[in-house]
């Protein structure tokens, strides 16, 4: 879903529908491309699309990539497309105060907001304005999880999601619980 709107802001037409969805993967609700199609996203030019950034904090570089920044010089809204449902995992909020803080640097004076973009069940939007307090708090959220992981004060919480977690080969159990998910 994510190269479809990509693709769609570069004015480029895939060859299939579903050319990148795997056997399994497709939907069997609310389709969520068509529902990005149907919103005031697919009408309006984002600034940036799939958008890589390097945050430095404490001692150490938090990567990724913001699916769409929209607005002006002046204000900003940074977009992250989900696929799924809303969630109310508290977690989740870490991807978008990391964006926040990369868009900050790189532009200092603008109005910023973020926003979750949930596609899976029909449009639902979930949107915060990162003033400077909102900023500070994600800061320091973000610097205190760094922290943690460095003295290795996590809680692992094994579930399905591990299959696609990037820490899998690091997160003794993660491995586990996907061993036994898949049998012997």
């Amino acid at each position: 879903m994510h190269r479809r709107i990509e693709m769609h802001n570069k004015g480029v037409v895939p060859l299939t529908e579903e050319y990148d969805v795997a056997d399994g993967e497709r939907s069997t609700g609310h389709d969520p491309f068509s529902v990005y199609l149907s919103s005031r996203f697919a009408q309006e030019r984002p600034l940036q699309i799939e958008t890589p950034f390097d945050l430095a904090l404490v001692d150490s570089t938090v990567t990724g990539r913001i699916d769409a920044i929209y607005g002006s010089g002046e204000a900003w809204e940074i977009v992250d497309f989900k696929s799924g449902r809303p969630s109310d995992n508290p977690a989740v909020k870490v991807q978008l105060e990391a964006y926040a803080l990369a868009a900050k640097e790189v532009n200092p004076g603008v109005d910023l907001s973020v926003t979750f973009a949930y596609l899976g069940d029909g449009l639902d939007t979930r949107t915060e304005h990162a003033d400077n307090p909102w900023l500070d708090a994600a800061r320091d959220h973000l610097v205190s999880l760094i922290e943690a992981i460095k003295r290795a004060e996590y809680a692992p919480s094994p579930s399905p999601s591990c299959r696609w977690c990037d820490f899998l080969p690091f997160c003794e159990q993660g491995r586990v619980y996907i061993k036994a998910e898949d049998g012997p």
